[in-house]
């Protein structure tokens, strides 16, 4: 039987650190979760903004890069599996701006599949589909806006993370969760108070 057919067991969260810099940096440094042990999949879902500034490239040379867009609003996806891993980590940018996001870590888990940044001008942040290769797998969105003050309207499906929303430096995120078996997950839909431009993606974490 396939992998679509797996008995294996939904991962589980070991931890999440939430960072949000609200001046202009290049780095943005976050907490391993207390508990992280090595084998564990670590999934960095980061963002940023404020005024008219991109963030440029993402980097660090010791975690894959599954998705990115450096275009504001920004956002980007990262992962590891931990292995002799410090107290934090570090995610630098090469253009000063305010950076945010989470680090969660999973256990009994390996990446599963990332889809590709959807972007648009509108008060509806669509993540578009992604076809999720094994049954008890977990679902991530990462929602993005480039607007300050959001009000985020969650009827997804999904169950918040963490959220960016009554700030005034000029963007704002959602992160969110769902746990899903095999196949087509359909689109996920976030409605924010404004038409501003927004890029949202959907990544999956499986069983290992």
């Amino acid at each position: 039987m396939g992998a679509a057919g797996s008995a294996k067991a939904r991962p589980t969260v070991v931890g999440t650190d939430e960072q949000e810099i609200t001046s202009n940096v290049t780095t943005v440094t976050f907490n391993i979760p207390a508990g992280t042990q090595n084998g564990d999949l670590m999934v960095a879902l980061v963002a940023g903004g404020g005024g008219s500034n991109d963030v440029g490239d993402w980097a660090n040379a010791n975690w894959t890069w599954a998705a990115e867009r450096t275009t504001i609003p920004n956002l980007a996806v990262a992962y590891r599996v931990a292995s002799s891993e410090g107290s934090t980590v570090n995610f630098t940018t090469t253009s000063s701006c305010k950076l945010g996001g989470i680090l969660r870590v999973f256990r009994g888990a390996s990446w599963g599949t990332a889809g590709t940044v959807a972007t648009g001008t509108s008060t509806s942040v669509t993540a578009s589909s992604i076809t999720v290769p094994d049954n008890n797998s977990i679902l991530l969105g990462h929602f993005a806006q480039e607007a300050n003050n959001v009000t985020w309207t969650n009827s997804s499906g999904m169950t918040k993370i963490a959220e960016l929303d009554s700030d005034s430096f000029s963007h704002s995120w959602y992160i969110a969760t769902q746990d899903v078996d095999a196949g087509a997950t359909g689109s996920r839909t976030l409605t924010t108070n404004n038409n501003n431009g927004w890029q949202a993606i959907l990544v999956s974490i499986s069983p290992s």
